[in-house]
């Protein structure tokens, strides 16, 4: 009789245990999913020195994997999270200088490379 008591508080103290690890799992996920968060399009255009649209240039988040490339505009967006204020582009284009600058994320964007 005692044994199965025995069994029976290992497999609630497991219980517990995996309660508490789910609950720390989930809140892990949450705090890093922004799928809750009010979001908003931030998007830009990349353009020469005489202002015309530099196709196929690869903007960059800097510190992120995050990345597009500009359309036949020189066009490009990406969402944020309202809660997210500024960021830093890198602009890439095998004709043109690299090109690193700070945006806040609340309007349009125009980048000028050389």
């Amino acid at each position: 009789m005692a044994s199965k008591s025995s069994t029976q508080i290992i497999v609630a103290i497991i219980g517990a245990i995996a309660v508490v690890i789910g609950a720390y799992f989930h809140s892990v996920y949450k705090r890093n999913d922004d799928s809750n968060d009010e979001h908003h399009l931030t998007c830009g255009r990349v353009v020469d020195l005489n202002d015309s649209p530099i196709v196929n240039a690869r903007v960059s988040i800097v510190n992120t994997p995050r990345s597009e490339t500009t359309d036949a505009n020189g066009e490009f967006c990406f969402t944020f999270p309202d809660k997210a204020d500024f960021f830093i582009l890198r602009v890439t284009h095998q004709n043109h200088t690299a090109h690193e600058e700070t945006f806040s994320t609340k309007g349009d964007i125009k980048i000028m490379i050389p």
